[in-house]
């Protein structure tokens, strides 16, 4: 599959682009759009403490997303709503198996993603049923941050999963990169 696709935010006057990209085995849909001061979440790991004698939650599979949202005083609202709401643009970091290395953190295929500085990373994670059913489901939600790390510990089923985030800036000019 090859494409040239350029993007401007004064496309048509639209401040988010989709677009989708058809090959002879699959279509892809690629989204675009400004995101003015963010930084950068990096996924470092998502360390799974499973009971002794119990199944992993991931026996049969699952999914991690995660979205940028804005940073809301209460209630952010539930999961279902921001799976089914595209203006949320989820990413994501794996579907399918999931698998667990020897070392107990997931193997993502993603781990970085791009969050308003001044709003909110949501991460969701779903268990599935060897049905593919969704078993279960958890949402961490983390202010952005400038730098450092944040760390979450959230359960599903009767596993532990520690979530642990780095946060930096990105690179905003080509100036910039040419200085380092």
């Amino acid at each position: 599959m090859s494409h040239v696709w350029y993007y401007s935010s004064s496309y048509h006057g639209l401040r988010t682009l989709y677009t989708p990209l058809e090959g002879d085995y699959c279509t892809m849909v690629l989204s675009a759009e400004p995101l003015g001061a963010s930084v950068q979440a990096t996924i470092v790991g998502i360390h799974v403490h499973v009971p002794e004698g119990r199944p992993s939650p991931f026996e049969y599979g699952g999914r991690v997303v995660c979205c940028s949202l804005p940073r809301r005083k209460g209630k952010l609202p539930d999961s279902q709503h921001i799976a089914a709401d595209p203006s949320f643009r989820q990413v994501v970091l794996q579907d399918g198996e999931m698998p667990i290395c020897p070392k107990g953190y997931l193997n993502l295929s993603r781990h970085a993603v791009s969050v308003k500085l001044r709003g909110k990373l949501e991460v969701v994670i779903e268990a599935r049923l060897e049905c593919g059913a969704v078993a279960g489901q958890v949402v961490v939600s983390m202010d952005a941050q400038g730098c450092n790390i944040t760390r979450d510990v959230c359960h599903l089923g009767d596993s532990k999963l520690e979530i642990t985030v780095a946060w930096s800036h990105l690179v905003e000019s080509k100036a910039l990169i040419s200085m380092l």
